[in-house]
């Protein structure tokens, strides 16, 4: 590869990006704010009854036998989003929170598993500082976090 994923970002200040990233503040993504908060994003995900958490107990349930994962993620951490009932999060600053404010908790907690996931390789690698495509739109068992070289 000759090209680095960051090199086909848009910069933060990049007009396109302020847009949308004003778009998600705006009516538009405050009214997809509040569709949401009357579903899924008011229930907590791992007390509901959503046929995707038998898969996401069960890729956690994998990671946790492996030694080192164990010994670090407890099988309800969230270390990347700390994503709570009625779509609570705290995020780390680079992530924009107009857009992960849409998202939902199955999906929060899919980046949370892929994050652990990544940090459970030989050498373990941090979500945060290196490049990985998740595929977010799949169930968690469905998709790896694969690093993109």
């Amino acid at each position: 590869m000759t090209r680095s994923l960051d090199s086909f970002l848009l910069p933060d200040d990049n007009d396109r990006v302020r847009n949308f990233r004003e778009m998600l503040r705006g009516p538009v993504g405050r009214k997809n704010a509040a569709n949401m908060q009357g579903q899924e994003a008011c229930e907590d995900f791992w007390q509901s009854d959503s046929s995707n958490l038998k898969y996401a107990k069960d890729y956690r349930r994998g990671m946790r036998s492996n030694k080192l994962t164990d010994e670090v993620f407890k099988e309800f951490s969230r270390p990347i989003t700390n994503w709570g009932p009625r779509g609570e999060t705290r995020l780390p600053p680079q992530f924009w929170p107009e857009f992960m404010a849409l998202r939902t908790p199955r999906v929060m907690d899919q980046i949370d598993c892929y994050a652990m996931s990544c940090a459970s390789e030989e050498p373990p690698r941090d979500a945060l500082h290196n490049a990985y495509a998740w595929d977010i739109s799949q169930n968690v068992h469905m998709a790896s976090a694969r690093r993109e070289s």
